[in-house]
């Protein structure tokens, strides 16, 4: 198998270089992820790098998508060069490269009685490739920058006003602080009966999820506990766990799509998250001065 060599070119990673010699490799924001990507349009898992039919190929798993190149990688695996980019939107996430072991070729009748070959002309011929090299590269550098600039000129004010984005240890403190209610235990029981459950049913729909994990932290609220009893206990961590990356996931998503000017599908997922999740003030009003900055777009 091929040695697949990747170099980061963002966030705090870039400049990194990582080789794999397994398949499939998993890249992503998530640190489960075989290569961990620092980009906030990223997905926690976006995609996959898998070496098939002597050849290694990227596969998209994200909905915001990946491109190669600045293309666009479609629903079938798309092969990879020496040198291509990897990216969502207008991101580039990385780059990969190739190395291989090199094997003596075998000594036969032709090559052994072959002329010896002329170094001096190796080296011109060395010389005149890696300038014919470098030509092209330029060329494609000029092009590259030329298109670019044209699209960015269009695009310019796609992402202008947005709040600064909130980072995934934001979000999970904001989530995971506890409540600040009235001591209640006639409240504290039906909370936990309703949490209970819940939880058998949380995995029907993201509201069902989100109302589960907030019965449980309203009875620790009016029951003034900071914990429950154990198999609660266990449910109310696997729950909070869930909610953390479904809420992570989505505002990410939606932030995502903002940034490349795709309003009207970023402002539906935000309301939803506002009105289906009983969500912290922190993040309700970060997103609602998303959705004014949203709503101020004449061209959505």
């Amino acid at each position: 198998m091929t040695c697949l060599i990747v170099q980061i070119l963002t966030g705090a990673r870039r400049g990194r270089r990582e080789s794999f010699t397994q398949t499939p490799v998993s890249f992503g924001r998530s640190a489960n992820c075989d290569l961990v990507i620092d980009v906030p349009q990223a997905s926690r898992q976006h995609g996959l790098l898998v070496f098939e039919n002597d050849q290694w190929v990227v596969v998209n798993e994200s909905p915001n998508g990946t491109t190669a190149n600045g293309k666009k990688v479609g629903s079938k695996p798309r092969p990879l060069g020496h040198g291509d980019v990897i990216g969502v939107a207008r991101e580039p996430m990385f780059a990969v490269g190739f190395e291989e072991s090199a094997e003596a070729s075998p000594i036969t009748a032709d090559t052994a009685n072959a002329a010896p070959s002329d170094p001096q002309a190796d080296h011109m011929k060395r010389r005149t490739r890696l300038w014919m090299g470098i030509g092209v590269y330029l060329g494609l550098m000029l092009v590259g920058m030329a298109i670019l600039s044209q699209v960015m000129g269009k695009d310019e004010n796609k992402g202008a006003g947005i709040p600064e984005l909130l980072s995934d240890t934001q979000i999970t403190k904001a989530l995971t602080a506890p409540l600040v209610l009235q001591p209640n235990q006639g409240r504290a029981e039906k909370s936990l009966d309703r949490a209970r459950s819940l939880y058998n049913q949380r995995q029907r729909s993201d509201k069902t999820l989100y109302a589960c994990y907030m019965a449980f932290k309203q009875y620790l609220a009016y029951a003034e506990k900071s914990s429950l009893a154990s198999t609660d206990q266990l449910q109310f961590d696997q729950t909070e766990k869930e909610v953390v990356d479904l809420v992570i996931n989505q505002y990410r998503d939606a932030y995502a799509n903002l940034s490349v000017g795709k309003w009207n599908v970023a402002e539906s997922s935000l309301r939803y998250m506002v009105v289906e999740f009983e969500l912290p003030k922190a993040i309700k009003d970060h997103i609602n001065q998303i959705l004014r900055v949203a709503a101020d777009k004449p061209d959505k």
